[in-house]
């Protein structure tokens, strides 16, 4: 006689299969914490705990796609040279590098200089292997798939997302994968959220991945966007999408191609400009001295309110510590 699977057992076998995760998510190394949700995010109410926990899994928040891998990940040494210990000046008092990672409750922390690692540092559990939510960084990957003029707004980069896929008949991700990603030699599949099940890219946000493939990210824009002798970025697009731009009035303003320029002077001789998001995540470019900053923070409310705003402080002191060419 045939053998017949019994109908709960079926059933429960199309759960089991509909519900388990690709057999590389198994291995992630946070998939199982506790996590909060979207209103608890955007509401600022997250225990510290909970908002680390939640920042490391934001793909599982919403629907999001895969941005794949580099099957030959591009080398990402570590430099001979030792990170000098760093002190900076903010509203005419002194602070160290240790006072800025505890103050902005960073958790992570990448400096290369001339693409070689300076200095890497994992707190709050997190490894080489965690993924860590960008927050508006997305917004500044989306510019740099399409290019974009001045405009600061959330749901232009939506509209944004869904020209790219009606133009090129690829998704966000497989764009970028495709683009930029695979090209430039990322370690690590990224992830992306959607705006439903199989549908956009949310171009303003849901964007994560690990801390050395957005400092690849970064050294790739570095470079112009050229890897291996091809121009991947139009001629000139990384100056101009860095540099500040003007409102209609005439009124100059420290934001490019949804990147953000300068906030110094010194900042501004060196055309440096960031990619910035909530809860404290940037992205640091600075052309002239080959040098790049990727800061994860776990504030548990969107802004630093009551707090120091002194990144761009740091970030020069540590440019200087390295030497100026």
């Amino acid at each position: 006689p045939k053998w017949k699977i019994p109908p709960a057992l079926l059933l429960a076998l199309i759960f089991a299969l509909v519900s388990c995760k690709p057999v590389e998510e198994k291995s992630y190394p946070h998939a199982d914490e506790p996590i909060g949700s979207a209103h608890q995010i955007y509401d600022g109410a997250l225990t510290n705990d909970l908002a680390v926990n939640t920042f490391r899994n934001i793909d599982r928040i919403f629907p999001s796609r895969k941005v794949p891998r580099s099957e030959t990940p591009s080398a990402l040494p570590a430099s001979d040279r030792v990170l000098p210990v760093v002190h900076f000046t903010f509203q005419d008092s002194v602070y160290s590098m240790d006072h800025y990672i505890e103050q902005n409750r960073v958790a992570a922390m990448l400096i290369l200089k001339d693409g070689k690692i300076i200095h890497e540092l994992y707190r709050f559990g997190n490894t080489g292997q965690t993924r860590w939510m960008s927050m508006s960084i997305a917004k500044s990957i989306v510019s740099t798939l399409i290019g974009t003029v001045y405009r600061y707004n959330t749901g232009e980069t939506q509209i944004a997302a869904e020209v790219l896929y009606h133009a090129t008949g690829r998704t966000l991700s497989e764009y970028l994968s495709e683009r930029i990603w695979q090209p430039m030699g990322a370690e690590a599949d990224a992830y992306w959220w959607l705006d439903s099940p199989a549908g956009v890219e949310i171009g303003g946000s849901g964007f994560t991945a690990t801390l050395r493939d957005y400092g690849r990210f970064g050294q790739f824009v570095l470079n112009n966007g050229v890897v291996n002798g091809e121009a991947i970025l139009p001629e000139n697009w990384v100056q101009e999408a860095g540099s500040p731009k003007e409102l209609p009035d005439g009124t100059e303003i420290d934001y490019g191609y949804l990147w953000w320029t300068a906030e110094t002077e010194s900042g501004r001789r060196d055309g440096a400009f960031s990619a910035d998001g909530i809860f404290g995540q940037t992205i640091y470019l600075n052309p002239a001295e080959n040098v790049a900053i990727v800061v994860w923070s776990a504030w548990p409310h969107p802004t630093q309110s009551g707090k120091f705003d002194f990144d761009w402080s740091l970030f020069e002191a540590v440019v200087d510590s390295l030497g100026r060419e």
